[in-house]
């Protein structure tokens, strides 16, 4: 049982270690849904169409508080997501099929994995993969206990990479759209004169970022969300909410350092922001830092937590003492709990997220830069 148990656990490491580089998923269908477009499709809403009705009385969507709108809005576009991928994998499978000479009017399509080239992983790219993740695995973890789940996974990535390939060719070889409208995305007014903002506050794009610095997704789009800031410059207003989604954990010391900045040396946040980014990527260098590292990962109040976070005080030159004071503040570990609080009550509970002029994005920092192209 205890092997098992140590598996399961390595195999929920690995896979949240791999999705800090990539945003597809092992499935077909997550695949076509990291790559769907709505250009060729019109958002759709409710518009004057009643929800439901107590009696007389008629309730439409925007009746409803803005966590039920967002539940909505993410059933639905979870659902076109699904419907895309489904459509998208069979259009593919025609498409192929014809070239394969397999394809026979009224008869079942064949598998798409046997229309496509699909490589095997070889032992180097294994072991390459299990020795750049150890480090968040369980030192228990070896790698021929996770070589299967390891070539399962990485044969996953590859069929949705290669699917996304030929999905995007089989657009501009067979002229293929995809005619389902995408579901708009609800209204999120959220204040940020509390939270810290760069960029020209008269820009007609105000970008909001709400990640976690211990979320391997907010790691990855944070390199891509630099980037987009240095290309578009005050064309944007990026706003920054730090969103701990385990508030006692090490998640919750990071942002309790990001908040502590912000009232310590408030031009100093966005330094903190990037060297917060850069320590939580860090792989631990040795076993015993390995377990440390564990063992703080759930604790973020421990000694050894709030004095790994607190060494960020020397680069910014803010008082060391007083910067580990501040986050060992009931009141700054509070003030964490409220901004969860008050971005559940949006329907937020994931990370990362953007919001573009009040509307919230669907995808990643993938879709940003987009986001902002029609914007501007």
């Amino acid at each position: 049982m205890k092997r098992i148990a140590l598996l399961l656990c390595c195999l929920l490491f690995l896979i949240a270690c791999q999705e800090q580089t990539t945003h597809q998923t092992t499935s077909l269908a997550g695949a076509a849904s990291a790559s769907c477009s709505s250009d060729n499709a019109t958002p759709t809403t409710s518009g004057n169409r009643a929800l439901f009705s107590i009696g007389k009385q008629s309730f439409f969507t925007t009746d409803l508080s803005a966590e039920a709108q967002d539940a909505i809005y993410t059933a639905q576009q979870q659902a076109y997501q699904k419907v895309s991928a489904i459509a998208q994998e069979h259009a593919l499978k025609v498409v192929l099929s014809k070239k394969a000479g397999k394809f026979k009017a009224n008869a079942p399509l064949p598998p798409l994995a046997d229309l496509l080239t699909l490589p095997t992983p070889n032992e180097k790219e294994l072991k390459k993969f299990f020795d750049a993740n150890k480090h968040r695995l369980p030192p228990e973890a070896t790698y021929e206990q996770m070589k299967g789940q390891i070539q399962n996974y990485l044969k996953g990535q590859q069929m949705g990479a290669i699917f996304k390939q030929q999905v995007e060719e089989m657009k501009k070889s067979q002229g293929f759209q995809l005619h389902l409208a995408a579901p708009l995305s609800p209204s999120i007014n959220i204040k940020t004169a509390a939270y810290p903002t760069r960029g020209d506050s008269s820009s007609k794009v105000k970008v909001i970022e709400v990640s976690d610095y211990l979320c391997p997704h907010c790691q990855h789009a944070h390199h891509e969300v630099q980037e987009i800031v240095k290309k578009y410059g005050d064309k944007i207003q990026l706003t920054q909410i730090n969103f701990s989604l385990r508030p006692n954990g090490l998640s919750g010391t990071f942002v309790r350092g990001a908040l502590c900045t912000q009232k310590l040396a408030p031009k100093k946040f966005w330094e903190y922001h990037k060297l917060a980014f850069a320590m939580a990527e860090a792989k631990p260098k040795t076993d015993q830092e390995q377990k440390t590292y564990m063992a703080i990962l759930q604790d973020g109040k421990s000694a050894a937590a709030v004095t790994k976070i607190a060494t960020l005080a020397t680069h910014l030159k803010i008082s060391p003492a007083k910067f580990e004071s501040c986050i060992k503040d009931p009141k700054i570990a509070a003030r964490v709990v409220a901004i969860g609080d008050q971005l559940s009550k949006l329907g937020i509970r994931g990370t990362p997220l953007f919001i573009v002029n009040n509307k919230k994005l669907a995808g990643g920092a993938h879709q940003l830069e987009e986001a902002i192209k029609k914007a501007l």
